[in-house]
């Protein structure tokens, strides 16, 4: 675990430092002088703060900073201890919860990519029951199963049902041994 506390005018943690201490970075003058004071610090009148970052590999995958102005004062020993044995349980929690809410945005942007598209999608699983139906499916399947005529007065979303004649493709599919197509 690397945790980096910087007072008032210090530059960021280095990122190659990846030991199980704790580094404290206490020389105000140096961060004064930079722009990442006058751009970050300086408008909210922060002189302290408390890094924790997280790793995955050689690279930082995210932190958290906590910030105090000079009236707050700075970060006491024991608050310092109690982030060092909160630090790995939130690391914990973040290598859960990361791969998992990568894995949901990357089917959100499939599912909403594929909402769009402008031909029929409908996706079956093995049991034949829709696991995903584009708008362009929903029109076809209404017009497949009531004629475009009366499809019209409907909406495709309420009448939804996979059209026979695909059910019975699909039946067949899967009916069929592999090896034999």
């Amino acid at each position: 675990m690397v945790l980096g506390a910087f007072s008032a005018d210090i530059s960021p943690v280095d990122t190659h430092l990846r030991s199980g201490s704790y580094h404290i970075i206490s020389d105000p003058r140096e961060l004064r002088n930079t722009d990442y004071f006058r751009q970050f610090f300086k408008p909210f009148d922060w002189h302290h703060i408390v890094c924790l970052p997280y790793w995955r590999g050689s690279e930082i995958s995210s932190g958290i900073d906590l910030r105090r102005t000079q009236k707050q004062g700075d970060f006491q020993p024991g608050e310092i201890a109690l982030l060092k044995k909160l630090h790995p349980h939130i690391d914990t929690v973040l290598k859960r919860l990361l791969p998992a809410h990568k894995e949901q945005s990357v089917a959100d942007w499939l599912r909403e990519f594929a909402q769009h598209l402008p031909l029929p999608l409908l996706l079956l699983d093995w049991n034949l029951t829709p696991v995903y139906v584009n708008r362009e499916a929903l029109r076809q399947c209404a017009i497949w199963n009531f004629g475009a005529h009366k499809a019209r007065a409907y909406d495709p979303r309420a009448v939804f049902q996979t059209p026979s004649a695909i059910i019975g493709a699909c039946s067949t599919l899967r009916s069929v041994n592999l090896r034999e197509i």
